[in-house]
């Protein structure tokens, strides 16, 4: 077996024709045809059914071609990054990344980056989730920093955090006597449903942070009494800090936040809630070593 018999089959399972794949393939027809029925033959296996002029894969042709898309994959991810690092080419990479996590992102991780890669150009766009998959499938971004869930299968990614979600509330409020310190959670838990007579400042419906706490509230069996909603929860955690209701965040989005009285943070879920943070991109797309490069060092921030 080598990358060319990979190449021919997966360009036979691509166009079903032998005619096509030839063309494609800048071969003659009778040579692809005699170079596939010497590929069964050695396998001792029929990798296609012939279906009129059509050529359909066998269960056998599924398994091989699941395995040759991999072997190219990994073939094509090798040469790229040894042509990178012979080349030291100058590379634009782009990079969308979600709102709430962006000053976090460009803050820690881009210097660093800029520091170690001078030759590659970023360009970067806030997205959300109503067009980060658009602006990634449309080819219009190479990764994008997103929080789960993708649900798209064009679509993969690699996990680069786990972000825990906290309750926050004022420092003197009555929660701190209420709550059990746990050794599975990392702060002092609280049980939802002792806040049901509690004002709270929401996340709006467009943030996805939003639909987790409206599950622990559902799971609580109370709908709560909200202040009203924003975008913005830096602020949400300096009002909930100051005693005008309380609210919910994770440390990456107050971790520059210059409280005038530090809040209390909380565990809260079974027994706690955490929501995943990743690095996106196409399926079956090549990343360049600057794409990787800044996916591992956002997984180490």
């Amino acid at each position: 077996m080598d990358f060319r018999e990979l190449t021919y089959i997966s360009a036979i399972a691509k166009h079903q024709s032998i005619s096509r794949a030839a063309a494609a393939l800048y071969i003659s027809q009778p040579s692809l045809s005699k170079f596939l029925q010497n590929t069964e033959h050695t396998l001792g296996l029929k990798l296609f059914d012939r279906r009129g002029r059509k050529y359909i894969l066998t269960y056998a042709g599924e398994r091989y071609l699941s395995y040759a898309q991999k072997i190219l994959s990994l073939k094509d991810s090798m040469n790229s990054e040894m042509n990178d690092i012979s080349n030291q080419k100058q590379e634009t990479l782009r990079i969308g990344f979600s709102s709430l996590r962006g000053s976090d992102f460009i803050l820690e991780v881009i210097p660093r980056f800029s520091a170690l890669y001078p030759n590659i150009q970023l360009q970067l766009q806030e997205v959300n989730y109503n067009n980060f998959e658009t602006a990634l499938l449309g080819g219009d971004l190479d990764i994008v920093l997103i929080n789960l869930p993708i649900k798209n299968p064009a679509i993969e990614y690699q996990i680069l955090a786990h972000d825990e979600i906290l309750l926050v509330a004022p420092e003197e409020h009555p929660i701190n006597h209420m709550a059990e310190q746990r050794d599975v959670c990392n702060y002092p838990w609280i049980d939802l449903r002792w806040l049901q007579s509690e004002h709270f400042i929401m996340p709006v419906k467009q943030l996805r942070m939003y639909t987790i706490i409206e599950d622990l509230f559902i799971q609580a069996q109370f709908t709560p009494n909200v202040l009203f909603y924003t975008q913005n929860l830096e602020t949400a955690a300096i009002l909930a800090s100051e005693g005008y209701g309380l609210t919910f965040t994770n440390l990456k989005y107050i971790s520059h936040t210059n409280f005038r009285h530090a809040p209390k943070l909380f565990s809260l879920g079974s027994p706690s809630t955490y929501r995943t943070f990743v690095a996106a991109w196409r399926k079956n797309t090549v990343l360049s070593a600057g794409a990787r490069a800044i996916i591992n060092l956002a997984k180490n921030e």
